[in-house]
């Protein structure tokens, strides 16, 4: 690397190919580029598109500009033959006419002209490295510009003008009358006023009209310029508005106090900066003596904040529908903020936005589901993994985790609460049973019988209490007005379900005795269980 990268000169991008054809490795990291879709595809850049268009350059854009360059230089050496005749002419007049001082330095003009095409080989040889490359015409306008002030010939030619009349004076004083070769020498002298150059005028016309051309296309420029930092502005401080709106409607104590954008970035890129409150008082990232960013918000905050700038740049009604990714955007948010966010992703299906929500909230996405605005449309999946381990013998063996999309209907096996899974498991099985469920609905009867009589008596029946002491202490009340005194007659079927399901409950010898159940016998007990817990008699 340390090789190639101090020629500087070397054309890197058309040359680059070549480094890696030898042995078809990066010559960087050495890794083998034969199976590099990112290289296949620069080289096919490279090979067809690229150097077509440096060829272009090459035989179109290179050689004109160049050559317009060049011209001007050979312009210059036809001004000072044409000065150097002048001063010729002027001496053979010296002894009929007035003698005048036509001396004009050109050494300025030379030494800009020198500079100016050095400024040309530079940008041209910086095409030739690399034809994407972006090039700044700022400081050849400015040595064009230099060269065009520097050949000023109006003084200079003022006195060629004036030399010439004072030619034709004396011209009005010689006889008409004299010889054929008097004649012929006053026609030749007066070929003379017309040495000085006509191609330097039409140039400063020529250039005159483009300096005004181009001071005129800069007003326009500067015009239009402050006409969108104009429009910006007012664009910036919607967005920054909108941004306030969703920090007030997720209930967060920031708030932005300024919020500017300006394209004085490197190469123009676009720079924003923006000043944050906390409960009204100005934060900083800054010096350790003032209010800390990171220190004083906490990550449900910094979540906020983040959600309502992204939120903010789609609140403008004419803002076309997009495809938008959200990534787990509930992390660190409360309840109300997560229902403010759902709000605005249904407030951005409703205005036709393509919207995909990746989470590992369950909750979150269940709610998202239910609303009637985005179920309509919305499909549900859920990413399953597997390791698939090759030999299970082995400790050190090859691991594989697979994983598959699937397409879920709800989201309540994560959401809802384990007794209302298992009631909804308990009423599939008593309306359409199958025999593979035998086992896991013996096991479920004595814990949801357990846990319903929690949800009637949950300061009595505690934690530490089981389905044993329950059935005990409702067996032993003989007080009227205890709420466990069984007044309905109720105890003998808790009884009657809890010594059918303790057998099976703690079942061993790999759920045998389970197997053998007979189906009608656990149907019936499966039935008495549902009717108990839902009050039918």
């Amino acid at each position: 690397m340390k090789e190639h990268f101090a020629k500087d000169d070397e054309n890197w991008i058309k040359d680059g190919i070549e480094l890696v054809t030898h042995t078809n490795n990066c010559p960087f990291c050495a890794q083998s580029l034969d199976n590099s879709p990112i290289f296949s595809f620069y080289s096919q850049f490279i090979t067809d598109s690229y150097k077509q268009a440096c060829d272009d350059f090459e035989l179109k854009k290179y050689s004109n500009f160049e050559s317009k360059a060049y011209e001007i230089g050979i312009r210059l050496d036809e001004l000072v033959e044409i000065i150097a005749s002048n001063c010729d002419l002027i001496q053979t007049w010296s002894d009929r006419i007035e003698k005048l001082d036509l001396i004009i330095e050109l050494k300025d003009l030379k030494n800009a002209y020198k500079i100016f095409f050095h400024e040309v080989r530079g940008l041209i040889t910086k095409k030739e490295k690399d034809i994407l490359a972006s090039i700044n015409f700022n400081k050849f306008d400015e040595l064009l510009n230099l060269i065009y002030q520097n050949a000023n010939f109006t003084d200079y030619n003022d006195k060629v003008l004036m030399f010439n009349k004072r030619i034709d004076k004396y011209l009005e004083t010689l006889s008409q009358d004299q010889s054929q070769i008097i004649n012929q020498k006053i026609s030749e002298l007066k070929l003379i006023k017309l040495r000085f150059s006509k191609e330097v005028i039409s140039d400063l016309e020529s250039f005159s009209k483009y300096k005004n051309d181009k001071d005129e296309k800069t007003k326009s420029m500067t015009e239009l310029r402050d006409l969108i930092l104009e429009e910006q502005k007012i664009l910036i401080e919607k967005h920054k508005d909108g941004i306030n709106e969703l920090l007030k409607k997720f209930n967060s104590m920031i708030r932005l106090s300024s919020f500017e954008k300006d394209n004085k970035g490197h190469r123009g890129v676009s720079r924003i900066s923006y000043g944050i409150t906390f409960l009204d008082k100005e934060l900083s990232i800054l010096n350790h003596n003032e209010i800390i960013f990171e220190r004083v918000l906490s990550s449900g905050d910094k979540s906020a904040l983040a959600l309502a700038f992204f939120l903010s740049k789609f609140k403008g009604e004419n803002f076309e529908p997009s495809i938008i990714f959200f990534d787990d955007p509930m992390s660190s948010l409360d309840e109300h903020r997560r229902k403010a966010t759902i709000q605005e992703i249904q407030y951005l299906v409703e205005r036709e936005f393509q919207i995909f929500v990746l989470s590992h909230d369950p909750f979150f996405l269940s709610d998202i589901s239910k609303l009637s605005a985005i179920s309509k449309s919305a499909k549900c999946y859920e990413v399953e993994t597997k390791l698939i381990d090759f030999d299970p013998f082995d400790p050190n063996s090859k691991k594989v985790c697979n994983s598959k999309l699937t397409v879920r209907q709800n989201f309540d096996s994560y959401v809802l609460h384990s007794y209302y899974q298992e009631y909804y498991k308990l009423w599939d099985f008593v309306y359409a049973g199958k025999e593979e469920q035998k086992t896991e609905i013996a096991r479920s009867l004595r814990p949801i019988l357990e846990a319903y009589l929690r949800f009637l008596f949950p300061k009595i029946f505690t934690e530490d209490l089981w389905l044993g002491n329950m059935i005990t202490m409702i067996r032993e009340e003989k007080n009227v007005k205890s709420p466990l005194f069984d007044k309905n007659q109720r105890l003998a079927e808790i009884q009657s379900i809890n010594e059918f399901s303790k057998t099976y409950h703690h079942a061993d010898g790999f759920d045998t005795c389970i197997q053998g159940i007979d189906f009608s016998t656990l149907h019936g007990y499966a039935k008495d269980t549902l009717r108990f817990i839902t009050g039918i008699n």
